[in-house]
């Protein structure tokens, strides 16, 4: 029998601010990285790069108002801010940290750019918050650069403290909380993953899996836009996923009424939602589930 995750996730979609004083982690869609002051610096100029999404104050930020609809993004550890190097206007300028001050280059836009992710953009030079050249490790450079469709140009920004009911969920007695960190921002937020066997103990189900933090975020993400082109600007709850291989079945509702279930296949390494609704014989093996599938209830 072909291994079958069985995970419950909450996704609460639709766009919102950050609340004054909240800590922030501001995560790259590429990588889930997060942005960092190199070495905890507290100087005006100090380096920023992505790091892992850890519990350390230089991961952390605040959004502070800075007038007309633009905001500081002040580090915890330094009480400095996001900023481009000598106000420049150049694709790949550096990103820097600095006193926040009333000048253009301190200044971004959040710009919601779907999915629960934004382009940040600078004031004086119209260009985003970027991580140069996409790479996935630690200490990847932050720069400026066109506020394009590029997943290393889009953001997400969520609190460091997951909401309380997930926190609560998360400590239940027998619940099995995975690796997966919150998947939050201003527009959407998706708690950790929390695995426990199915209730119908007959099907003898083995451990659950560890999602990565990247695929978990690849789930919400299908289930997220597949609702999207059917409902506009939908708060959505998932109940349920069940992955088996590359096929997957996720069971999710919209604003508390609305019931989907949704049919998930993996291709190229990237999830989408490719039906939803009743099946019928034959429809499960026409998407390409095994006919032993658990999913489609053979």
């Amino acid at each position: 029998m072909k291994k079958l995750l069985l995970i419950a996730l909450t996704l609460l979609s639709g766009f919102s601010t950050a609340q004054a004083g909240e800590l922030l982690f501001v995560e790259a869609r590429h990588s889930g990285k997060c942005l960092h002051v190199t070495n905890a610096s507290q100087e005006n100029g100090a380096a920023v790069t992505q790091w892992d999404c850890i519990d350390k104050p230089n991961v952390k930020l605040e959004e502070l108002p800075a007038g007309d609809g633009y905001v500081f993004l002040r580090f915890v550890h330094s009480g400095k801010c996001l900023h481009v190097s000598n106000g420049s206007q150049e694709n790949a300028a550096p990103i820097t940290q600095w006193d926040c001050i009333d000048k253009p280059n301190v200044k971004i836009r959040k710009k919601p750019a779907g999915e629960g992710y934004f382009h940040l953009s600078f004031q004086h030079s119209g260009k985003c918050v970027h991580q140069a050249n996409g790479v996935q490790n630690n200490g990847g450079a932050i720069t400026q650069w066109d506020c394009i469709d590029k997943p290393n140009v889009l953001w997400r920004i969520r609190p460091v403290s997951p909401p309380a009911a997930v926190a609560a969920a998360a400590s239940a007695p027998d619940a099995q909380t995975s690796a997966v960190a919150p998947l939050v921002a201003g527009a959407a937020v998706a708690t950790p993953v929390l695995a426990a066997n199915a209730a119908d103990k007959s099907t003898a189900l083995p451990p659950p899996q560890v999602l990565s933090r990247f695929e978990a975020r690849q789930i919400d993400d299908a289930v997220f836009a597949y609702i999207s082109k059917r409902v506009k600007d939908p708060v959505v709850k998932i109940t349920k996923v069940q992955i088996e291989g590359v096929m997957g079945e996720a069971v999710a509702t919209v604003e508390g009424r609305d019931y989907f279930r949704i049919f998930l296949k993996k291709k190229d390494g990237n999830w989408a939602g490719i039906f939803d609704g009743a099946i019928g014989p034959g429809d499960c093996e026409a998407m390409g589930f095994p006919k032993s599938s658990k999913i489609c209830g053979y």
